[in-house]
C-alpha cells in the first residue's frame, strides 16, 4: 500500500487520557538505550582506575567516585529501578498536543505534528510513539482504541507524506 492512500483521520477526537504503569523491563528497554554510552565510557575509566589503583597507588580508589558525580542521573535511574517494581505514567492527547509524564522526569509537551512513528515494540504489550525531536513514548497496546491509534498513527503517515513530497520535490 503506498502513502498516497492511506487516509488522513476523519475528524479530529475527543482529548483522551490514560494511567498505566511500566514494570522493570519495559523501563529498562525504555530508558537504558541513551545511557549506553556513559555506561561504555564509564566501564572504560573504572577499568583504568583499577589498574592505577592495584599497580601505582591506593590514592586512585579516589577516581572511582567520578564517574557518580558525573552520571549521577545514570546512578539514580539504576536505584530507581531497583527501589520499583513497576513506576506510574499518564498520557494525555489533546487538539494538538501530546502529554507525557513519567516520575520522577519532568512532564513532556509534544506537537502532534511532531510524530513520526507509532509501532508496536518488541515487547507485544507495548506500543511506541516515536517524536522528531528524539522521544520515546512507551504505552500499553490495549490502553487505547482503535481510533485513537488510528488519530495518532494519521500524524505519522502525514509526516511521511511531507517528507516524501520534499524529496521528490513535490507541493
Amino acid at each position: 500500500m503506498s502513502l498516497e492512500t492511506i487516509p488522513p483521520p476523519a475528524a479530529p477526537l475527543v482529548p483522551f487520557q490514560i494511567r498505566y504503569s511500566l514494570s522493570r523491563r519495559q523501563r529498562l528497554a525504555y530508558e537504558l538505550f541513551p545511557w549506553l554510552p556513559a555506561i561504555a565510557g564509564t566501564l572504560g575509566f573504572v577499568i583504568g582506575a583499577a589498574y592505577l589503583f592495584v599497580a601505582v597507588a591506593p590514592v586512585f580508589g579516589l577516581l572511582f567516585l567520578l564517574p557518580v558525580l558525573v552520571y549521577r542521573g545514570l546512578f539514580r535511574f539504576l536505584w530507581s529501578l531497583m527501589r520499583h517494581a513497576r513506576i506510574p505514567a499518564e498520557l494525555r492527547v489533546d487538539q494538538s498536543c501530546l502529554y507525557w509524564h513519567m516520575p520522577p522526569q519532568p512532564p513532556r509537551r509534544l506537537p502532534l505534528e511532531g510524530i513520526i512513528q507509532v509501532c508496536r515494540t518488541s515487547d507485544p504489550q507495548l506500543w511506541n510513539v516515536l517524536h522528531r525531536d528524539g522521544s520515546v513514548i512507551p504505552f500499553p497496546a490495549e490502553s487505547l482504541t482503535p481510533e485513537q491509534l488510528d488519530y495518532l498513527k494519521g500524524f505519522a503517515w502525514r509526516a511521511a507524506l511531507r517528507r516524501r513530497a520534499a524529496e521528490h520535490g513535490g507541493p
